[in-house]
């Protein structure tokens, strides 16, 4: 069978953002992921130098995602037992 190359990760040839800021609102205790870049704070989250793509949030055992192309504001929201980002 032919070799192929491992898949690059998406983010690889991503631009990188200087800075994103996520904000919770219903909940406290957020962890944010973009890429390698990490974070948790109590109600936001600032994260810098974080390359575009997808961002995960985690509040509890809820979790979104969204696409980030550029620097900004995601604001979440924590209803019950969903969690909305935008």
């Amino acid at each position: 069978p032919p070799v192929t190359a491992p898949a690059e990760p998406e983010t690889s040839n991503a631009p990188i953002l200087r800075a994103v800021k996520f904000a919770l609102t219903g909940g406290t205790g957020m962890q944010v992921r973009c890429g390698s870049i990490s974070q948790s704070g109590d109600r936001s989250v600032l994260l810098k130098d974080v390359p575009a793509g997808r961002c995960t949030i985690q509040v509890g055992g809820q979790k979104a995602s969204v696409q980030v192309n550029e620097p900004r504001a995601v604001d979440c929201t924590l209803s019950g037992e969903t969690l909305e980002c935008h």
